[in-house]
């Protein structure tokens, strides 16, 4: 779909069509970056509120980004975070995650969070893609926990 480019005030501006904001689930105050020359609009949502996020995590070794569910704050600049991806592979409980499992947002494919998989990240090199919706992240936090007993 084309849009144009207009004058609002001083600034400039898109008119977004309401079935695309709907599409993406955007409602509500948005983030706006640009990554690789192209515009990406987020909704904006708090880390403190856990796993219900879902970032997108910069590879340091490899040029693209791979997603992973927020599992706690640890500290200022560090987050725990669960792997997510488009294959179960070995997983003893691989929980879907296919677009109704999103509060807001989505990922391209459906995908797996892996619950066995859990490592840290700078909160500063992740970036906020979606929301993961409540009875997903439940399940995820109880297969969590589920590691520890």
């Amino acid at each position: 779909m084309r849009g144009h480019v207009v004058k609002i005030g001083n600034s400039q501006g898109v008119h977004i069509p309401k079935s695309l904001l709907e599409d993406a689930r955007l409602t509500g105050d948005i983030d706006m970056t640009v990554v690789d020359d192209r515009l990406l609009i987020t909704p904006v949502v708090e880390l403190d509120t856990g796993l219900s996020l879902m970032l997108a995590s910069h590879d340091a070794l490899s040029d693209w980004e791979r997603p992973a569910a927020v599992v706690a704050i640890a500290g200022d600049r560090d987050i725990v975070v669960c792997q997510i991806t488009s294959r179960p592979y070995s997983s003893t409980n691989p929980i879907a995650l296919t677009r109704d499992g999103f509060a807001h947002g989505s990922l391209p494919a459906d995908s797996y969070i892996r619950p066995e998989k859990l490592f840290t990240a700078s909160a500063q090199s992740v970036s906020m893609i979606a929301t993961i919706a409540p009875t997903i992240a439940a399940m995820t936090r109880d297969a969590i926990r589920g590691l520890f007993e």
